[in-house]
């Protein structure tokens, strides 16, 4: 495990140990709640986790902006590979992943509409009503 992410993990600095304690707070009231941590939240246990500054995970860290495609699935991989081993780590990692999941579907939603739409426009025959 790179030294910088145990460093972030554990708060060397004061910085540090307040990012974490908010992400640990955070995390806990979305459990409380049943809901999904937010955008803020999210964006930080990314920060706190990625690979290096031109990992899928970083890029989101820093612009909020879900990938598509494989990016997406490289994203989801690399939470995995630098959560591995890392028990304290785990509650933050699988908030991360649900909030991501439901992110992923929420962007696939319109796509997937305009494909059905698209479908039955094209297979309505003029004069006749759906």
């Amino acid at each position: 495990m790179p030294e910088t992410r145990k460093q972030y993990v554990t708060g060397a600095g004061a910085n540090d140990r307040a990012a974490a304690a908010r992400i640990s707070a955070a995390v806990d009231a979305a459990w409380r709640a049943g809901g999904l941590i937010e955008t803020d939240t999210a964006r930080l246990i990314a920060a706190a986790v990625h690979r290096g500054l031109g990992s899928e995970l970083a890029g989101f860290a820093s612009t909020g902006r879900l990938p598509a495609g494989k990016q997406y699935q490289v994203m989801r991989l690399e939470l995995d590979l630098a959560t591995r081993g890392e028990p304290n780590l785990r509650r933050w990692a699988e908030a991360l992943k649900q909030y991501l999941t439901c992110r992923h579907a929420e962007a696939r939603v319109p796509a997937v509409r305009r494909r059905i739409a698209a479908r039955s426009v094209s297979s309505t025959v003029p004069g006749e009503e759906s």
